[in-house]
């Protein structure tokens, strides 16, 4: 997921910055890779924790309003 991400965002920032230029975007990309891996890493239990609170949260509401009915 980290190596996806770090190819994109260096892609893309490489592009905005500079063009279609060969060979900027792969040293963005190893530069991006490990910032990345980290932020992946550290961030990505709290945002599924959080996904599925809202998931739990949003299936079970609408049948705690059915039972109510």
């Amino acid at each position: 997921m980290s190596g996806l991400m770090a190819f994109f965002i260096g892609a893309w920032v490489t592009f905005i910055n500079l063009g279609l230029v060969s060979g900027y975007w792969m040293k963005a990309f190893f530069l991006a890779w490990p910032a990345g891996f980290i932020v992946v890493t550290l961030i990505a239990p709290t945002i599924q924790h959080i996904s599925q609170r809202l998931l739990v949260w949003c299936y079970a509401e609408p049948n705690k309003s059915i039972e109510k009915n």
